[in-house]
């Protein structure tokens, strides 16, 4: 009883989100690619229902050695998560189950973040926004691959700090790293995060050798995906889809990812994606906040949880204003970052 006086609003935001992830989760069906990827992970096997996308169960006549470390379009660990689900049987429930997982994760994790980092009301609001984003609550209920970035995105940031704190905590970062990286290669977004917070803040960590070792761990965790890459490169002159259409490399793919030159659209993009997908005033609450942070970046004061947060921010905006099409699904990675933004701007 003392435990539940204590956390009484966690447990209502809790009891909240667990009804809005599992109500109708069963109903409506698969769609798009949340039906591929759910399809791939009965078996595992990478493979599309298209000829204009073949994977290497296609492009061989028998599969190389090499040929499950990763699929011809993005890192396995999604699949090889929502495959340990898919063992019980192949049904719907336990298809989606595997993503509204991830999103309760993803919640708590976020919590335990802020409240280390900054205090237990700052902590509960964000997450209390967090839920009432219809965003993140679509994301978590379907089973795309960004569930996975966003959860192990949090996580990263959380051992982030806590080895910031204590350096014993390296094979934690190092592994939640890891993990991130192995989701999806929108995540390379985090990179540009942690270096510019460790050269701007924490430059004497640069000569930290439990930094390396951190480092040592990814690329252990990653080096399936590299061994792929690289025997794709050797037998067929050409590395997966996603590299191979952004070097331009020729081969048997056909996806459009051309980025629009005009930036400023890109931005009008990204504004009306959130805008209706989140609602224009919850985004526009938001970009109050995000100006107040700009204000607080400047100063001196040596505040992780705001100086983190708003280069999260700014290295997803870099990524899909330059880098990758601001498409819907990419941009529910803002989703934890405009709770926490707003949560410690509105506290």
């Amino acid at each position: 009883m003392n435990f539940i006086k204590k956390n009484f609003l966690l447990i209502l935001i809790f009891l909240s989100v667990g009804f809005l992830l599992f109500f109708n989760l069963s109903k409506g069906g698969l769609t798009g690619d949340d039906a591929i990827y759910s399809t791939r992970a009965i078996g595992p096997i990478d493979f599309m229902f298209a000829d204009g996308q073949p994977t290497t169960l296609q492009l061989f006549d028998k599969m190389p050695w090499w040929g499950k470390f990763s699929n011809h379009d993005h890192p396995p660990l999604m699949i090889w998560w929502q495959h340990f689900f898919l063992i019980f049987g192949d049904k719907i429930f336990l298809a989606k189950l595997s993503s509204v997982i991830l999103g309760l994760a993803s919640i708590f994790v976020l919590y335990l973040f802020i409240k280390k980092n900054r205090n237990k009301k700052t902590a509960l609001l964000s997450v209390f926004l967090l839920i009432l984003n219809p965003f993140f609550i679509w994301f978590a209920k379907v089973n795309y691959l960004e569930i996975g970035v966003i959860f192990f995105s949090v996580l990263t940031l959380y051992y982030f700090g806590e080895f910031l704190k204590n350096k014993k905590n390296w094979l934690f970062f190092g592994l939640s790293l890891g993990f991130l990286l192995l989701t999806k290669y929108t995540a390379l977004y985090i990179l540009p995060v942690l270096f510019f917070y460790l050269l701007f803040w924490k430059k004497d960590y640069f000569k930290e050798k439990k930094l390396y070792l951190s480092f040592l761990i990814v690329l252990a965790i990653i080096s399936p995906v590299i061994i792929f890459n690289l025997m794709m490169y050797k037998t067929l002159g050409h590395f997966d889809l996603q590299w191979a259409g952004l070097l331009k490399q020729k081969s048997p793919w056909h996806l459009n990812r051309n980025l629009s030159k005009d930036y400023l659209k890109n931005i009008n993009d990204i504004w009306n994606i959130l805008g209706n997908a989140t609602s224009f005033i919850y985004i526009s609450l938001f970009l109050l906040a995000l100006m107040w942070e700009i204000k607080q970046f400047f100063q001196k004061k040596d505040d992780f949880l705001e100086k983190i947060s708003l280069l999260s921010v700014l290295s997803l905006l870099f990524f899909f204003i330059f880098l990758v099409p601001p498409e819907l699904r990419f941009l529910s990675l803002f989703t934890p970052f405009l709770a926490l933004i707003l949560g410690i701007f509105l506290s």
